[in-house]
């Protein structure tokens, strides 16, 4: 495809700063984007409120939210200005331009974009041995430390039961330094510079380390970095590069019997430690996690959900509701299924209501078993 100003060259352009495309058609949310992050609320459903939903990057977008889907830069153009693709390109680019398409038989579509994780790790010059490395070198090297150990007491949570459970903390600059040195040694030389956590710290900051196991329980499968003095909860959670989202405690869903579904780690160790088998979603959105293992999630014989009482913890709820009555029917849900929503003023979550000490009675009486 040619055009008399290149759109090859227009996407170039784009990419050198994305922001611009937000400056151009939506300022309110350019000045609510976090650029050290690359992300912000999402301006193409218009989000309320700061929820990191975007992402933006010089290769495109994608929407975590209501959205659920993504594209390349002029796609975010069009979008947000209303446009055709042609007025947005002649914008961008020339006011001359003209299309000049090739026969459909010479024309060469672009290398679908691998989407299997590992994929994406070799074509970055690293193989599985390697993402693997990182995690065990990383899990092998630290400890549960105090400040970890406290910030858990605060929360309610057993620091020891925590320690047995994997969780791990990261404490000094040094402690941080050790861990940049192991993860640089566990990658392939020529990549080194990727070594480095998905977003990149604000500042230095302890951090508690949290496991995600596979589902025999013993593989390492993700490794999860939650910062304990971050200024915003949207700013508090860091990432591996190159990891793809996993379930905490997923070796329960695979157990089978009475399963509970909570958002987050901590609330999932809170179940936990209150004696329920509990896993844990990286966040809401993120329930087609469990559509990954059908076979054993139909096979648990109750299934109870604890969603945050958020706005979208509640949608996402019934979203996955609704899901779950397209694959097995309602019959399935109805007998399979049940809701927990502890309600407390001003609690959100599961680890809040079980700091102010109702969780226990509530848990206690199982009222999903009546």
């Amino acid at each position: 495809m040619s055009y008399s100003k290149d759109k090859n060259a227009v996407e170039r352009a784009l990419a050198a700063d994305p922001l611009k495309i937000l400056r151009r058609y939506a300022p309110e949310y350019a000045a609510r984007f976090s650029t050290a992050r690359g992300r912000g609320p999402c301006p193409v459903h218009q989000a309320k409120g700061n929820d990191p939903n975007f992402r933006l990057s010089p290769r495109g977008w994608k929407c975590f939210s209501h959205c659920e889907r993504g594209g390349d830069l002029l796609d975010l153009c069009v979008r947000l200005s209303g446009r055709t693709f042609r007025d947005v390109l002649t914008e961008w680019g020339d006011a001359r331009w003209r299309v000049a398409l090739p026969p459909v038989s010479t024309r060469r579509l672009p290398p679908p974009v691998p989407t299997d994780p590992l994929a994406i790790l070799r074509a970055d010059g690293m193989v599985p041995e390697d993402a693997s490395a990182v995690r065990r070198t990383v899990h092998e090297t630290l400890a549960l430390g105090p400040k970890g150990r406290a910030y858990l007491a605060s929360r309610c949570l057993n620091p020891d039961l925590a320690a047995a459970r994997g969780f791990r903390s990261i404490e000094s600059p040094t402690e941080w330094a050790e861990v940049e040195a192991a993860l640089a040694a566990s990658y392939l030389p020529g990549v080194r510079d990727a070594a480095h956590l998905a977003a990149p710290l604000p500042r230095y900051c302890p951090a508690l380390v949290v496991p995600h196991f596979g589902p025999d329980g013993v593989h390492l499968a993700e490794l999860r970095f939650r910062l304990l003095e971050a200024t915003t909860k949207g700013d508090r959670m860091r990432s591996l590069k190159g990891q793809r989202a996993t379930l905490a405690n997923a070796h329960f869903l695979h157990a089978g019997g009475e399963v509970h579904i909570c958002e987050g780690e901590l609330d999932a160790l809170t179940l936990e430690q209150l004696g329920l088998r509990a896993v844990g979603l990286p966040g809401a959105t993120h329930w087609p996690l469990l559509l990954e293992s059908k076979e054993q999630l139909r096979a648990v014989s109750l299934l109870v959900l604890w969603f945050d009482v958020d706005e979208t913890g509640q949608k996402q709820d019934l979203r996955f509701r609704e899901r779950l009555a397209a694959e097995w029917g309602r019959s399935w849900v109805r007998e399979r299924v049940r809701i927990a929503k502890p309600v407390e003023d001003f609690c959100k979550d599961v680890n809040e209501v079980h700091c102010r000490g109702t969780l226990a009675a509530l848990v206690g009486g199982a009222p999903w078993r009546s």
